[in-house]
């Protein structure tokens, strides 16, 4: 599949028999500095994901929903430069089930592709997924990748490390100075994406493209 430099384009890449998904999206921030990926700490990220998600569970209980749990990184943040690719998998327990969310994010010239996997938590290797076939598979538009960055472009108000730990749900300050990770924020926001970790409402929304697709193949 080519990556597409359009937010409102999305595709999904579907393996039938494992009923894993992956979704594309593109976001034209702008060219996404890495700069800051340096000041990723796994740890201390990992730590302030748990603690939003015992926030939220507070909340949860009072309306009679089931708590999720932060159970530890599947594939800590990594940020792969001679592809310019950062990528990481949380696994989750939700309400005493393995759940888990993995994302890649490609950086381009005008933006930056996500890619997010989900599906049966044993069906994910590190190495052989789904997520990388897409990551594989996916090109840039000629003149689009990261390394045809000119001066002038349009540069993202916010670093790679800002931007991961922002869409990872994390507070601000492990990776990133509060500034630029607020910018992250506000941007996510802007672009309709829930900036928590929780994997229901995505896990939800795949779940329901899923049971389309198989009807669709019955």
């Amino acid at each position: 599949m080519n990556g597409t430099e359009s937010p409102q384009a999305e595709a999904v890449l579907w393996d039938r028999k494992d009923d894993v998904l992956v979704v594309y999206e593109f976001f034209d921030e702008g060219f996404v500095t890495a700069g800051d990926w340096a000041g990723i700490d796994a740890d201390a990220l990992l730590e302030s994901i748990g603690a939003r998600l015992r926030a939220q569970n507070r909340e949860r209980a009072e309306g009679g929903i089931a708590p999720v749990t932060v159970t530890g990184w599947r594939e800590p943040p990594e940020y792969a430069a001679s592809y310019d690719v950062a990528r990481w998998a949380i696994e989750f327990d939700e309400a005493g089930e393995p759940a888990m969310i993995a994302r890649a994010l490609k950086l381009g010239r005008y933006g930056y592709q996500r890619f997010t996997w989900i599906g049966p938590v044993a069906q994910y290797s590190e190495t052989d997924s789904l997520l990388d076939t897409a990551l594989a598979g996916h090109e840039f538009r000629e003149g689009g990748s990261y390394a045809d960055f000119q001066d002038g472009d349009t540069v993202a108000p916010y670093g790679l490390g800002a931007l991961a730990a922002a869409a990872m749900g994390a507070e601000p300050g492990n990776s990133a100075s509060a500034a630029t990770f607020a910018d992250a924020v506000a941007f996510l926001e802007r672009s309709w994406i829930v900036v928590v970790v929780v994997p229901i409402g995505a896990i939800g929304v795949i779940a329901g493209l899923a049971r389309m697709m198989r009807r669709r193949r019955a």
